[in-house]
Formats: C-alpha cells, sequence, structure tokens
C-alpha cells in the first residue's frame, strides 16, 4: 500500500477470518527482506457483559480500547487510511474515487455523502477498473499526473442501488465489501478528467464544464494533507487544474451518470 506494509493479528480466529476476506484485496504478494510492517492488533479484551469488548492497537499502543463489535472494522479501516496518508508524500492524496477505463483514469473528488463512493462502486460494476472510493493518492513526478491505487473494501448500503452486490454475501459485515467481488483492479492509471460529483435527488443535470480555477477550487477543498504539504500540494493542484479537465455533476440516475462518464472518457485523449 504506496510503501506502507501493515500486519494485522487478532486473539480471535472469526475476526482474523473476517478481516482477512476484507481487507484481501491489500494483501501484499511479497514484502521486502527489510521491511518493518506496523503491526494492527485487533483483540477481543472485555468481559463477557461487555458491550464495548474489542480494542485496536498499532504497534502495541493502544488506539481504541472500548469499541463495540459493528465499530471495529470501520476503525481498523480509519487507521490503515490514516497509515497510507503518513506515507504519501512526496505524493498528494486527496478524498476522492477513482476508476479506470482504457487506459485512462476518472477521478470523482468529494467528501463522504457526495456521492463518490456509490458512483465508484455503481461504475466498477459496469466494467470501469477500481482505484479507490476514499483517497486517491496522485503522483506527479512524470508528465501526466497518475492515480495509484487504494484497494480498500467498499461501503455498499442495504436498500441501494448497489444491494445486489451483498444479497447473496456470506460476509459477516453487508457494508463493507471487498473491492475485487464488484469487478476488476485497476492498477495505476494516467489521470484524465476530474469530476466533482453531488448526489442531488430528483436533480439530476448534465456534466458541466468547470473552469481551470474552479476545478482547483473543488480540488483544494479535498486534500487531507494540505495544511502539512503546504505550497507543494496547492501547486500540485494547479498543474492537475490547468492541464486535465475538471466537470460538475448532479447525480441521481446512475445508468445517467454512467453514460455521462462513459461518453466523456471516449472523448479525451
Amino acid at each position: 500500500m504506496h510503501d506502507a506494509h501493515f500486519a494485522i493479528e487478532s486473539n480471535r480466529s472469526d475476526m482474523a477470518a473476517r478481516l482477512g476476506t476484507l481487507l484481501g484485496d491489500l494483501r501484499a504478494p511479497a514484502v521486502a527482506p527489510d521491511a518493518t510492517p506496523v503491526v494492527y492488533t485487533v483483540d477481543w479484551h472485555g468481559p463477557p457483559w461487555s458491550s464495548h469488548p474489542w480494542g485496536v492497537w498499532r504497534n502495541g499502543e493502544p488506539r481504541a480500547t472500548t469499541l463495540v463489535p459493528s465499530a471495529v472494522v470501520e476503525y481498523l479501516l480509519w487507521e490503515i487510511t490514516r497509515l497510507l496518508l503518513e506515507h504519501a508524500s512526496p505524493d498528494i492524496p486527496a478524498y476522492a474515487g477513482a476508476v479506470a477505463r482504457n487506459g485512462k483514469a476518472l477521478m470523482l473528488a468529494g467528501r463522504r455523502r457526495t456521492g463518490k463512493s456509490t458512483l465508484t462502486a455503481w461504475l466498477t460494476t459496469r466494467g470501469w477498473g477500481f482505484l479507490t472510493d476514499e483517497v486517491a493518492i496522485l503522483g506527479l513526478s512524470g508528465e501526466r499526473a497518475v492515480v495509484l491505487p487504494f484497494w480498500r473494501p467498499v461501503g455498499v448500503r442495504r436498500g441501494g442501488p448497489l444491494e445486489h452486490v451483498v444479497a447473496d454475501s456470506d460476509i459477516d459485515d453487508p457494508a463493507l465489501v471487498p473491492a475485487s467481488t464488484l469487478g476488476a483492479l485497476a492498477s495505476a492509471t494516467p489521470l484524465a478528467a476530474v469530476v466533482l460529483p453531488m448526489y442531488s435527488p430528483g436533480h439530476s443535470h448534465d456534466l458541466a464544464p468547470l473552469t481551470p480555477a474552479e476545478t482547483l477550487v473543488g480540488l483544494t477543498e479535498h486534500l487531507p494533507l494540505l495544511r502539512q504539504q503546504g505550497r507543494q500540494s496547492f501547486a500540485a493542484m494547479v498543474r492537475v487544474a490547468d492541464t486535465v479537465p475538471g466537470y460538475s455533476l448532479a447525480v441521481d440516475d446512475l445508468h445517467k451518470a454512467e453514460q455521462q462518464l462513459s461518453d466523456l472518457m471516449g472523448s479525451l485523449p
């Protein structure tokens, strides 16, 4: 995961199996002999009557020690995402989903409840390659920005447009599924366009082109390390906004959104 290696251990075999399934896409095929992984310990340590019996430790240091069962995976995912951000420099992370098609990446920038994760997951089920649904890492060392993958599990709401994905799932927590169950996982892909989606029930609109300045403003609102990376982060977004087209998209009908984004990607070099 962007040179951030981690291992997970647990004193409960059922939790270890659950985490192994949900986080399997992040499993490294090989680790350098000199790599020192961060070790997350996920242990049940409370008495039988406790309603908050779980804890998470990082390299032996307590992170959260009074977790309810339903919060364990979400909290661990937050810790793993934080680890990724710690190792992001000199690349630039953004709160965004990202998918790939025909060798081109589309970044869907936005925080939670903007619809980016749902749209990312939907596109993945429709044949796009999955890069991430939460944090996109932009590599800017070459002539073109490249989106690096972060194959974390994806949240799927029951009763939502992707419920069929978890209808017959044997995963303990059906709100999260490995991205590979939705479709193909994509490797690092050159960035072709930035879209700022917004879930807007009853008000679906066509893609609207943004000026470079508008794209820049939209991107800088979604940079988790803007304070730490400062000018480096801002300069990187200026470069992206100047070289990659930006659009806004109000999303209500996912079928319509998919068609518009497919047409967009087909028109880009």
